[in-house]
């Protein structure tokens, strides 16, 4: 199913990514990873915006449709992205995944192993949606201990009182 759908969507290269919208859904179902791989392409040339999100953040919205060969994708072009805009839609994408493997992910993300802050409150606010709040809230707050942004420290402290205060 993915090599038609990526032979289709390669015909219809010089079109708006408005027209090409069905096929793109489509593929983005397809859990392979020629499919999402394909789509991680067309997210890095993609120009304007769909359904008021910007291409880049919608494409990477369908390559999370693909189930955990999807999520694999978007956790890997995370990792690899330098671009923090970027690398906040890969974040966002690979938390719609309600799996024991995104709130692996989200808990590296927010202890910062490999993150600036602002990612790390970013992912600490999706494991509020995602964990449990035995695993979550001690994780959360060893994280916020940790955090040395003058912004983001107070804005993380705000989201431990919401969710657990």
């Amino acid at each position: 199913a993915a090599v038609a759908l990526i032979t289709t969507l390669e015909g219809m290269s010089d079109r708006a990514l408005k027209e090409r919208e069905p096929w793109i859904q489509a593929l983005g179902q397809v859990p392979s990873g020629e499919a999402s791989d394909w789509l991680l392409g067309l997210a890095r040339v993609a120009q304007g915006d769909r359904h008021h999100l910007s291409a880049h953040r919608w494409l990477c919205l369908q390559i999370s449709n693909g189930g955990s060969v999807g999520q694999d994708r978007l956790i890997a072009a995370w990792r690899a992205e330098a671009d923090p805009e970027r690398r906040l839609d890969y974040l966002w994408a690979a938390s719609m995944s309600r799996g024991s493997e995104t709130v692996d992910f989200l808990v590296e993300v927010a202890l910062g192993v490999a993150a600036p802050d602002y990612e790390r409150l970013f992912a600490a606010e999706c494991l509020t949606r995602l964990g449990e709040t035995l695993v979550v809230a001690p994780v959360l707050k060893r994280a916020c201990l940790t955090i040395t942004d003058p912004l983001v420290r107070p804005a993380f402290e705000e989201l431990l009182w919401r969710w657990y205060g």
